[in-house]
């Protein structure tokens, strides 16, 4: 399986080039209590795009990690979760725009004889910054 390159700010990974993409659509809705009879619902509006990507995060692969191990590169992931300063994200050169990062999970695929790990998938979910 060949691999694609991006970035997501300054923190660059690897996209497996088959992959498989999760869509998801829904409204947003309070229920708003009546003193008598049912709730009433009110659509609070339209959601935010989110985007889930597998990225590979590879020590071997040096051209893509400018010698930082995948570890490092997790780490830096996974400070952006919270921040509200939206960064560009790029798949193969096409800007994709403005995300923060949601959430991730990811699993350790490879670890070297100490114990660190050199080859990590996380799947993130990226939340679009409309502004």
């Amino acid at each position: 399986m060949s691999l694609q390159s991006g970035s997501f700010g300054s923190i660059t990974f690897l996209v497996p080039e088959i992959m498989n993409t999760e869509y998801e659509e829904y409204a947003e809705y309070i229920q708003v209590p009546v003193i008598s009879g049912y709730p009433r619902l009110h659509k609070l509006g339209d959601p935010l795009y989110e985007l889930a990507l597998t990225l590979r995060f590879d020590s071997g692969f040096t051209g893509l990690s400018y010698n930082t191990s995948a570890k490092d590169k997790l780490d830096l992931l996974r400070a952006e979760i919270g921040s509200t300063t939206p960064k560009a994200l790029t798949l193969n050169g096409v800007n994709l725009g403005n995300y923060l990062v949601k959430k991730i999970n990811w699993t350790v695929l490879q670890t070297a004889g100490t114990g660190k790990p050199i080859k990590i998938d996380a799947k993130v979910t990226f939340l679009a910054n409309p502004v």
